[in-house]
C-alpha cells in the first residue's frame, strides 16, 4: 500500500521485533525458568513510544502508512493524541474480515517457524481476544473498511485510489507537512 501511494510504511510489527531481539541471549518470557525480580521492560510501551515517534518525525516530510494493529484502549487513547498533534490529513484503513478465517491465519502464523517467538508466545491468545467484539474505527465512521476474508481478492490499486481520494477530501492543514 505505501508503495502505491509513494509513502514510507513505518511498521509497528517491525519495531516489535527488534525490540524483543534486543534481549540476550533470550527473552525472559521465553526462559525455562523466568524472573520478575528487579526492574522491568515494558516493551509493549516502548514499541508504541518508537512507532508513534517515528510516525510524528516522518509526517513532517513525507507521506506515511503506519501499520499496526491497534488493540489496546491505551494505544487508541495514544494514536488519538498523535491525529490531534501532527497538522496533517490522517485517515484509518481497517483491515476487517470473517472473524473464523482471520483467526485461522493467526493460528497459521503463529506454527510458522519463521514467526518470531514472542509473537507466538502473545499473538494466539490477544488475537482470540481482539477478534471476540466488533472493532470500532479508531477514527470514526471516515475510516475506509476493507473485507480481507478473501486476501488475494483485495484489490490494492482500487484501495490506494481510494485512499487518495479520501485523503484529498480531507481538510488540509495550515501547515507544510504531508499527509500521514
Amino acid at each position: 500500500m505505501a508503495e502505491l501511494l509513494g509513502a514510507v510504511c513505518v511498521s509497528r510489527d517491525a519495531i516489535h521485533d527488534m525490540v524483543f531481539d534486543g534481549w540476550e541471549p533470550i527473552h525472559p518470557l521465553l526462559a525455562e525458568a523466568p524472573t520478575a525480580a528487579g526492574p522491568v521492560l515494558n516493551e509493549g510501551r516502548l514499541n508504541w513510544d518508537i512507532f508513534l515517534w517515528v510516525l510524528h518525525q516522518v509526517s513532517r516530510e513525507a507521506g506515511v502508512v503506519g501499520e499496526t494493529p491497534i488493540n489496546h484502549e491505551i494505544n487508541r487513547h495514544r494514536l488519538r493524541e498523535l491525529v490531534r498533534q501532527v497538522r496533517v490529513p490522517v485517515l484509518e484503513v481497517l483491515l476487517d474480515g470473517d472473524r473464523e478465517v482471520l483467526m485461522e491465519r493467526v493460528l497459521r502464523r503463529a506454527a510458522d517457524p519463521s514467526s518470531h517467538p514472542i509473537k507466538v508466545h502473545f499473538t494466539v491468545e490477544g488475537a482470540r481476544s481482539i477478534l471476540k467484539d466488533d472493532y470500532e474505527p479508531l477514527l470514526g465512521e471516515e475510516a475506509i473498511r476493507v473485507d480481507t476474508t478473501d486476501l488475494p481478492s483485495v484489490d490494492l490499486v482500487a484501495l490506494a485510489a481510494a485512499v487518495r481520494d479520501r485523503l484529498a477530501s480531507l481538510p488540509r492543514p495550515a501547515s507544510p507537512d504531508g499527509p500521514i
